[in-house]
């Protein structure tokens, strides 16, 4: 077998995505009738800045929160760890009953799907990478 044969196939690496940046999106939120229009929108919005330091920080359902973050390829999972810059370390059980993992899966168009188990819609949000000043 030839020197680049061998090469080549030892370079091969799986798929990657990367989730480090800003991202914006809205999941589908039911309003009830009447309800102010602007809390609806704020309350739909995602706002997710992944960095690089395996940490989040995100604006979600109304509430700021923060925590870490797990990469594997395509796949990213967001775990709660503050809410409005409180830790939330003291009742491990119950934090992940209100503040279930996040899965984030990464597509070639550079946008990625954001999954909450937590949340009524069970459609994922569509989340698009948000421009970045220069």
């Amino acid at each position: 077998m030839p020197v680049f044969a061998i090469l080549s196939f030892g370079c091969k690496s799986s798929p990657h995505f990367k989730f480090e940046g800003g991202w914006l999106g809205h999941q589908h939120i039911e309003a009830a009738p009447g309800a102010n229009p602007d809390v609806i929108t704020s309350l739909s919005e995602v706002k997710l800045t992944i960095k690089p330091n395996a940490r989040f920080d995100m604006f979600y359902n109304g509430v700021p929160v923060s925590g870490n973050v797990s990469i594997d390829g395509l796949k990213a999972t967001l775990s709660v760890t503050n809410t409005m810059d409180r830790s939330l370390d003291r009742d491990p059980a119950k934090l992940k009953e209100v503040f279930p993992d996040i899965t984030l899966v990464g597509h070639e168009d550079d946008t990625m799907t954001f999954k909450d188990s937590a949340n009524p819609d069970p459609n994922p949000v569509e989340l698009k990478r948000a421009a970045t000043p220069r």
